[in-house]
């Protein structure tokens, strides 16, 4: 193997993307191909740019041995717009993996990030295996778990319950199919919420709902038209619903994605829900018409990421419960930040599934 040099990812680099890609466990060439076309649209039509590059590559020639790309964007921090990012998508050749030059390569990448990133730089959601490099770099941690709500007892008893006899089993159904009902019955005759639309393009209504309502969501990405328009109704191979609280014909209230399910055992998710911390109404509406779209296409059960106080509340009302495993939602560079301190309690965070790659990549 030849000297490795870390250099800016190009779009030249394409082919020698793909290669890697299906390299990966799991990927064949046409998998890897659509993976690129994902790792394209964050690395190269990004509406944010803090003027650096946006991922790294590790190459021995002309071979791609590890990449790490970073995510420039605008977050809302103590009520100010903040140009911050997200690093991601952390990968290395099974060669490199297998030499002893593997380790020192991805800290070489790690550290070509830090240096690149000009403030915080989070990192939401990732493996076992990122977790600990990340960990040997002593980044903050923080951890969150996911939000659960059961649809279907029925799936659910069986998936857990396989070992009861048939009549046993079959009551156990029983009990579970009445329980979430009457939730369901309770819910929806005190917490209808606010009425909700759906949209196909991102318009002028979320720039004026990231203006006002963000500078009051603590550490959160900035959602104007062009961010959800990127990140959810562009992004290649992305089945998202986007559903809007109105409020008359120039204003929006909140908004939720929803990710459509491609295989029947997979869970309804939420990747993002927004609202104003104090109105109840709209995140309301939002999660109780969710709850009705998966429901209707008979999704087991809906999952979602919540850190903010206000947002925990609404889901808790709904039945929400926590699960592990818990998940990191790590920040490099927190010195970088003027109140690092302010970065350092969950609570001040308002993140999503679908923030940075939100686990969507192919």
């Amino acid at each position: 193997m030849s000297k490795t040099i870390i250099r800016p990812m190009v779009p030249e680099d394409r082919r020698g993307f793909i290669d890697l890609t299906a390299r990966r466990p799991g990927f064949d060439r046409i998998l890897a191909e659509r993976r690129t076309e994902v790792i394209w649209h964050i690395a190269f039509g990004n509406p944010t740019s803090d003027g650096a590059p946006t991922y790294f590559v590790a190459t021995d020639g002309d071979r791609l041995l590890c990449h790490m790309g970073r995510m420039p964007t605008w977050f809302f921090v103590e009520g100010r717009r903040h140009l911050a990012a997200f690093a991601h998508d952390l990968f290395a050749h099974p060669d490199l993996q297998a030499s002893g030059a593997g380790f020192f390569v991805t800290m070489k990448l790690y550290k070509t990030v830090e240096d690149t990133c000009r403030s915080f730089c989070g990192l939401l959601w990732t493996n076992d295996i990122n977790i600990k490099l990340q960990q040997a770099r002593k980044y903050d941690q923080l951890w969150v778990r996911r939000w659960v709500r059961p649809l279907d007892a029925d799936r659910l008893i069986r998936d857990k319950l396989r070992v009861l006899p048939a009549p046993a089993k079959a009551i156990a159904c029983a009990g579970g199919r009445l329980a979430i009902g009457l939730g369901d019955l309770a819910l929806r005759s005190v917490r209808s919420g606010a009425r909700t639309e759906v949209v196909f393009h991102a318009d002028e209504r979320f720039d004026a709902f990231a203006e006002e309502v963000g500078p009051r969501l603590g550490t959160a990405p900035v959602k104007d038209r062009a961010y959800v328009d990127w990140r959810y109704l562009s992004w290649p191979h992305l089945r998202a619903r986007v559903i809007v609280v109105p409020d008359g014909p120039r204003k929006i209230r909140g908004f939720a994605v929803l990710r459509e399910p491609e295989a029947d055992d997979e869970p309804g998710r939420i990747l993002d829900l927004m609202a104003a911390p104090e109105d109840d109404a709209a995140f309301h509406g939002l999660i109780a018409e969710a709850l009705r779209h998966y429901r209707a296409r008979r999704v087991p059960i809906v999952e979602t990421m919540a850190t903010s106080p206000p947002l925990i509340g609404a889901l808790s009302r709904f039945f929400f419960v926590q699960r592990l495993p818990d998940k990191p939602l790590f920040f490099l560079n927190g010195n970088k930040y003027e109140h690092p301190e302010h970065l350092r309690r969950l609570e001040t965070w308002h993140h999503s599934f679908g923030d940075s790659e939100g686990g969507e990549v192919p």
